[in-house]
């Protein structure tokens, strides 16, 4: 039904429309441009929820003209509901992997997480789902297991994952995707595989600016764990690392500034809104005489973006710095345009506004073009083409 209405349908879009102005409900079309391609089949379907009702008095009505082959089901729209909820999982961690003001690295791990639990519970919930959830489950995989170190050291460096918790959702995403099954080694390789890479990572920066000497942690908690379930997969995600944190604390050996790290339940007496609203990056400079060492490698590892589309975003404007009327810029020139309005927009919070890119600055440098021709101050873009090709 919803694509009788919404897609590629001129006549019955409009028809709904009038619809709608008839019995004083409010028309809400579907998004045809979205940030990101992978959201558009949610913001649809979240749209038509919305207007349950309305959609469905008028498919009715579409049903009994003809137009359209059967009624819709009330077990149909359950199934968009229930897809709906699997498909905001996705866009909520592509919208967080995507951020610009904070650190994405730390986080990915955590997303792959909620959204494999998404396809988990949706499996169980209806069988019929199964082959959609395997579909899913299959590209999500090869991010998982393709998952550089960069990214689960910097997961572990988040005090409230810890190297505990990265153990954890290591073993609980292997179990949901049932990795053991195939291969019932896996999980003790891949959880020696990081902490490898981390304590190499570690030695690393202890050659360069650490010291042996270990520096008890004033801020330690106990463990306050309760072992509560939840259908929320965030307040799942949180249980599940103050289980892995509580069960590491209590078994790791402080040896060194990492192992005293390591051993720190720092998650312990944390409720789910602070867990929630926990600022990584303050919390690494209040610790900075306390894990010196490891504070080095929190600044570097993360920095790293977990996706591309912050640095795309700011060099797509690159298409409005070089037009038909502005293009014999040097590389030198373009390059401090272009970041130069980057950090502006860095300082202003308005990176996330690609105001460059708007047709408006189009319209406008047209406009001053075409009066600069007409007073004679500016030749045409054609005179322009023709004396580069003199020349």
């Amino acid at each position: 039904m919803i694509k009788s209405v919404f897609v590629k349908n001129n006549a019955r879009q409009n028809a709904y429309r009038n619809f709608c102005k008839e019995v004083g409900k409010p028309y809400l079309g579907p998004s045809l441009d979205t940030p990101t391609r992978w959201n558009s089949t949610w913001q649809m379907m979240y749209s038509a929820l919305r207007q349950k009702e309305t959609l469905q008095v008028f498919h009715d009505i579409l049903v009994n003209n003809r137009k359209a082959c059967r009624k819709f089901s009330d077990e149909k729209w359950l199934a968009i509901q229930r897809i709906t909820k699997l498909l905001e999982s996705f866009k909520d961690a592509t919208t967080v992997v995507s951020g610009i003001y904070y650190s994405t690295s730390p986080l990915v791990l955590n997303q792959i997480f909620v959204m494999a639990k998404e396809i988990g519970t949706l499996e169980y919930e209806n069988k019929t789902f199964q082959t959609i959830g395997e579909k899913m489950k299959e590209k999500l995989l090869k991010y998982f297991l393709e998952l550089p170190p960069t990214f689960t050291c910097a997961a572990a460096l988040n005090p409230t994952i810890n190297v505990g918790g990265v153990e954890g959702l290591i073993n609980d995403i292997a179990f949901v995707f049932g990795i053991p099954s195939l291969n019932p080694n896996y999980i003790e390789n891949a959880q020696n595989s990081f902490n490898r890479s981390l304590q190499n990572m570690y030695e690393v920066y202890l050659s360069k600016y650490g010291t042996t000497n270990v520096i008890h942690d004033q801020y330690a908690s106990a463990s306050s764990f309760s072992g509560r379930s939840s259908s929320n997969p965030q307040m799942s995600l949180f249980n599940s690392l103050q289980a892995s944190q509580s069960k590491r604390s209590r078994t790791t050996t402080v040896t060194s500034e990492l192992g005293n790290y390591r051993s720190t339940n720092f998650i312990g007496n944390m409720d789910f809104e602070h867990f929630n609203s926990f600022n990584i990056l303050a919390w690494w400079k209040e610790r900075e005489t306390q894990f010196p060492v490891l504070s080095a490698m929190a600044r570097d590892l993360l920095t790293v973006q977990a996706s591309t589309v912050a640095s795309e975003s700011a060099f797509s404007i690159s298409g409005r710095v070089i037009s038909d009327r502005r293009s014999r810029l040097t590389a030198e020139s373009i390059e401090c345009c272009i970041c130069l309005k980057d950090f502006l927009d860095g300082t202003l919070r308005q990176q996330h506004m690609t105001t460059l890119e708007e047709p408006f600055y189009c319209d406008v440098e047209e406009f001053i073009h075409t009066e600069e021709v007409e007073e004679g101050l500016s030749p045409p873009i054609d005179v322009e083409d023709d004396e580069d090709v003199e020349e």
